[in-house]
């Protein structure tokens, strides 16, 4: 028996797992964001 709802979770986990990897990315260049952006700590966490 297939479960209608595998298509939407599978969608679902994907956009997880490539929205997680894109706050990693910023998290870990947060000092270079701090300077491009002339901010501070805050407001680069506030993007993110």
């Amino acid at each position: 028996m297939k479960n209608p709802y595998y298509p939407t979770a599978l969608g679902l986990y994907f956009n997880y797992l490539v929205h997680g990897m894109g706050v990693i990315l910023m998290s870990l260049n947060m000092a270079s964001l701090e300077t491009l952006w002339q901010t501070n700590a805050a407001g680069v966490s506030i993007v993110i």
